[in-house]
């Protein structure tokens, strides 16, 4: 009499992964046990999912093992041996401070400044307030302060900048030397 030869069938478990779009859970897919995941390398949010003041795009920049942002997750022959959840990082819009010295000089020393067209550019992102840059100085003339134009009922007016912290940067703006 033969006996047939026992044998084991295991079935693999199933684990999450997970991609966490900054504060909700974009997708959760279940996969087994030691799955490859490289093609998933291509997969991207659909959408910043908060509303920003300025609301302009913000750039997907990748996918991170921690919600700190500082262990990127290297797709190539990534394999699932565990329950992996993913960040999402974002970067947020760049928008340019134009200081247009009206005919004065420049007098700021910082380096984060770049001179263009006797300009001084400053970028920041968004939703950024920003330090008052040295007062420029202009032969015979006071330095008033630094203005802005804006339409308020079908008029350009001038604004005097006021460098507050709740005044915020949401676009391109250019701060006249006046």
């Amino acid at each position: 009499l033969i006996q047939p030869k026992p044998y084991f069938y295991y079935s693999r478990n199933t684990l999450h992964l997970t991609f966490y779009n900054v504060n909700q859970v974009e997708e959760t897919i279940g996969l087994p046990y030691q799955t490859d995941i490289s093609s998933y390398s291509s997969y991207e949010p659909d959408e910043y999912p908060i509303e920003t003041a300025g609301n302009k795009d913000w750039t997907f920049v990748g996918w991170y093992k921690d919600p700190n942002y500082t262990i990127e997750m290297n797709f190539t022959d990534a394999k699932l041996d565990e329950d992996l959840i993913l960040y999402a990082k974002w970067q947020a819009p760049e928008y340019t401070v134009t200081y247009n010295l009206n005919g004065g000089t420049w007098t700021d020393t910082s380096s984060e400044y770049e001179e263009s067209n006797s300009n001084y550019l400053l970028n920041v992102s968004e939703n950024t307030s920003i330090n008052a840059p040295s007062n420029p100085t202009r032969t015979g003339c006071a330095f008033e302060g630094w203005y802005y134009e804006t339409t308020l009922n079908g008029e350009t007016v001038e604004i005097k900048y006021l460098f507050d912290q709740s005044q915020t940067i949401n676009k391109d703006i250019e701060l006249k030397a006046k």
